[in-house]
């Protein structure tokens, strides 16, 4: 399924629809699956035509898809380390959604790993456990997500950014990736995350599952999940 292409036009046209609800990207979803499926936004005149935002969402998408492509190609032939994205990939995310680099200095000391959103992202892809559950793979996802938002080592694109990877890693696993089907759910999702960030501002990261709204955002995010896994299954 992980190599089909009309696999990752549906699913990228979904993921890039909801980030354009925060980004003023004004083309609905069809529009979107067609540039995807037909590489239409790597022609010459994209940008010219559809805007630099929605083309720079579009290459991240690509990258996203062949990173996981990769991954999993590492696991079917048992390499050691399977996740294929290394610290550029992440560099190079960050730089297309932010063509300012205002917060590239995140990225600082990559080679010696010692790079603060790095050194998150190393939390994060512990995650990666084969045998977890989709419930301890969102919980730990959730827990990473709060913590870069009250962070924001990236600015006011953190969680865009937050938002790309953790839907890698769960494409990686073959659970469902986290989209909504219209604008008005998105925002009722993003209004509980903002309560449950400002729940957890002051409080140690491994008690940030203590917060009163923790289990009302988990329980809708593996709603979500398990939701999207069963139309993926279908295709």
């Amino acid at each position: 399924m992980y190599k089909k292409k009309k696999v990752w036009a549906t699913i990228g046209s979904k993921i890039v629809t909801n980030l354009s609800y925060y980004n003023d990207v004004e083309f609905s979803e069809d529009e979107v699956f067609e540039l995807i499926a037909n590489d239409e936004y790597l022609l010459d005149d994209s940008e010219e035509i559809y805007g630099k935002k929605l083309i720079s969402f579009l290459i991240v998408w690509n990258l996203i898809r062949l990173k996981i492509i990769e991954s999993k190609e590492n696991y079917r032939e048992g390499q050691l380390h399977k996740w294929a994205f290394k610290p550029e990939d992440y560099m190079e995310i960050y730089i297309l959604l932010d063509e300012t680099k205002e917060y590239i200095d995140a990225f600082d000391n990559l080679k010696d790993g010692t790079a603060k959103t790095i050194k998150m992202i190393e939390f994060f892809e512990e995650s990666l456990i084969e045998e977890a559950t989709i419930e301890a793979l969102l919980e730990d996802l959730l827990i990473t997500m709060i913590y870069f938002a009250i962070e924001k080592p990236l600015g006011q694109h953190t969680n865009l950014f937050i938002y790309l990877i953790s839907n890698a890693m769960l494409l990686y696993r073959n659970l469902g990736p986290i989209f909504l089907n219209t604008k008005s759910e998105m925002m009722d999702l993003s209004k509980m995350i903002l309560v449950l960030i400002s729940q957890c501002k002051g409080l140690r990261m491994e008690h940030f599952n203590r917060a009163d709204m923790f289990q009302k955002v988990f329980k809708k995010l593996l709603d979500i999940s398990e939701s999207t896994k069963l139309m993926l299954d279908a295709m």
